[in-house]
């Protein structure tokens, strides 16, 4: 038999919400310099669009495209962090959305 009880949860969800910190805190002090690069305003934004590191991928004519796959068995829980993933990066305008005829499969590795 086992029992679990209200505080025993909020007990293991507040160690498992760790307070957003200060790069300055937590950065050695030779790095404390550049702790603006650490910071969540800036991360959630694109640098501005150089075109000199533009990409784009030329197909040779006649070239065999890769031949597609089914989306691979995720777990529902799994199936909810790419949702959530692929919505925020929508949002923040760093990914959009496709019209190519194929796509790279997503791999998930848990944080350590």
């Amino acid at each position: 038999m086992f029992a679990i009880m209200i505080e025993d949860i909020n007990e293991h969800i507040k160690k498992q919400i760790q307070p957003e910190l200060d790069p300055k805190e937590v950065l050695l002090v030779e790095f404390r310099e550049f702790a603006d690069v650490f910071s969540k305003e800036v991360s959630d934004t694109l640098p501005e669009h150089r075109e000199e590191y533009d990409h784009k991928i030329e197909l040779e004519a006649g070239a065999e495209l890769p031949r597609t796959q089914p989306l691979r068995r995720m777990s529902p829980d799994e199936l909810k962090v790419v949702k959530k993933y692929i919505k925020e990066h929508l949002e923040k305008r760093f990914i959009e959305p496709s019209t190519a005829l194929f796509a790279s499969p997503i791999l998930l590795v848990q944080k350590p």
